[in-house]
């Protein structure tokens, strides 16, 4: 069984350096233990990744797309309590 997640051809994009995070980095991103994003590929939630020769990697817009749909964003407190947030 191969490792690499094989994408239809008209999905292959180049990725450069700077596109992508190891596990370590999107964990720091996200506020979470790289053994929850570890856990979370298992059980195929959480925000979208890739592997390569047997090295796992998130794209950098994944992981903001993923804070967008998934955090909520108060500019106080008091909006917090009123329910205010996006």
């Amino acid at each position: 069984m191969k490792d690499d997640i094989q994408c239809p051809p008209s999905e292959k994009t180049n990725i450069g350096p700077g596109q992508y995070l190891t596990t370590g980095q999107a964990a720091w991103e996200l506020s979470l233990a790289p053994g929850t994003l570890q856990n979370w590929r298992s059980e195929g939630i959480g925000p979208k990744f890739f592997k390569h020769r047997h090295r796992v990697f998130y794209l950098i817009s994944d992981i903001q797309a993923y804070k967008e749909e998934n955090f909520i964003f108060c500019s106080s407190t008091a909006d917090w309590k009123k329910g205010k947030f996006k």
